[in-house]
């Protein structure tokens, strides 16, 4: 993208701006110390030697470094250092840390950028020149021969000590300057979670199930180690190992519980193996925005396995909910097929910022959201009478 110096000043471009050269060549940057040093030379040459892919071979050096240097924060500002000596403590920002990565993976072969991202996870932009801020708003983009994008991102939470993050595999995104729409960064990630459930049904109302979910970008390292929110009176959780350059998360878990309702002769059932909203969360008034680290999409989908001698009695109606100002909608659908239900529904969330003007829109659809997962698929049994009105009333 376009840009220029004045006084220290940056004219950001409509668009992610590469400012390599600018903070290279500028007196005023410690960058250009840190990119002539060449820390990791040695462990550059040894990557470059190695006979695996352009992707391995990244998260190799942004791994290494990143497990290399730690960082804390004294005074307002930022030291950065390596415990294994690979160099001393020094002041810096992002900006340092890209700088030294940037030697690395050029010295191995890559054409990285440094590249200056205005939108954090606040969700506001800002058009402010040069400042601490401003260069810990600086990331490595990293273009891979097959043409992916691997954004190497040093931030973390300036409270902890280790502040490296895992890099994000992205999309080219917009980044939008203030006075135009305000859209966090976050929205140029797909940002995904993709839940796959199976349950089994019985004559006794017992639901056993299993569930495996996998969440990409943002939300795999947003979802990592978090439990699953199962009403059960047993199950057990199994986490998988977060693929950091590919940003992906995998958990799976089991469980067993008893179903909602009983009314003779037919059996509810909740197809959900976990509820994704709360109700409380939005439950009353607002006086600020709503703003979330990473809008994304869920993707629940479910087989419903039915006990011998029953058959599907109702299901839920189709539903299709959309809220256009807040960038939220939601699909479910389902459909009986023999002695199998097969359910889905998948919920949108296009907007990292929620203004306050479109709050009580907002706090409408989620309270639909949590509606929509007590939703009950009535099974009977075979030849079974219908609903009396009383019965529909207990139901």
């Amino acid at each position: 993208g376009e840009q220029s110096e004045t006084g220290g000043d940056f004219n950001y471009a409509n668009s992610w701006t590469d400012v390599s050269k600018i903070l290279f060549d500028s007196r005023f940057f410690g960058s250009k110390i840190f990119y002539m040093q060449d820390f990791y030379r040695d462990y550059a040459d040894s990557v470059k030697r190695l006979h695996i892919s352009d992707y391995e071979k990244v998260q190799l050096i942004c791994t290494h470094i990143r497990n290399d240097i730690e960082c804390t924060w004294k005074d307002g500002g930022m030291f950065i250092y390596s415990p294994r000596n690979t160099f001393n403590k020094k002041e810096g920002s992002n900006v340092d840390i890209c700088a030294i990565a940037y030697k690395t993976l050029d010295r191995a072969g890559f054409k990285p950028k440094m590249v200056m991202l205005k939108s954090r996870d606040a969700g506001h932009l800002h058009t402010s020149g040069i400042s601490i801020g401003a260069l810990n708003n600086a990331v490595l983009h990293i273009t891979l021969k097959d043409g992916r994008t691997v954004l190497f991102d040093p931030t973390g939470n300036p409270k902890a000590t280790r502040l490296l993050n895992p890099m994000f595999l992205v999309k080219e995104g917009i980044v939008y300057n203030w006075g135009e729409e305000r859209i966090n960064l976050m929205n140029a990630v797909e940002n995904k979670e993709y839940h796959n459930a199976a349950l089994f049904v019985g004559a006794d109302g017992m639901v056993n199930g299993h569930c495996r979910s996998i969440f990409t970008n943002h939300s795999a390292y947003g979802m990592e180690g978090v439990a699953p929110q199962i009403n059960a009176e047993e199950g057990e959780v199994k986490y998988g190992i977060l693929d950091s350059l590919a940003s992906r998360y995998t958990r799976e878990f089991t469980f067993r519980r008893t179903s909602a309702v009983m009314v003779d002769d037919k059996i509810f059932v909740n197809p959900f193996a976990e509820k994704y909203f709360s109700a409380e969360e939005f439950s009353g008034p607002r006086t600020y925005p709503v703003e979330f680290r990473n809008p994304k999409t869920i993707e629940y989908t479910a087989t419903i396995n039915l006990p011998d001698g029953y058959e599907v009695y109702e299901l839920p109606q189709k539903v299709a909910i959309h809220q256009p100002l807040c960038g939220a909608s939601a699909t479910l659908l389902s459909k009986a097929q023999g002695n199998l239900v097969q359910f889905g529904l998948t919920v949108k969330l296009d907007n990292a910022t929620i203004l306050l003007e479109h709050y009580e829109c907002f706090r409408e659809w989620w309270q639909q959201m949590c509606t929509l997962f007590e939703e009950m698929i009535v099974l009977r049994k075979k030849g079974g009478k219908s609903f009396t009105e009383t019965e529909k009333m207990t139901a």
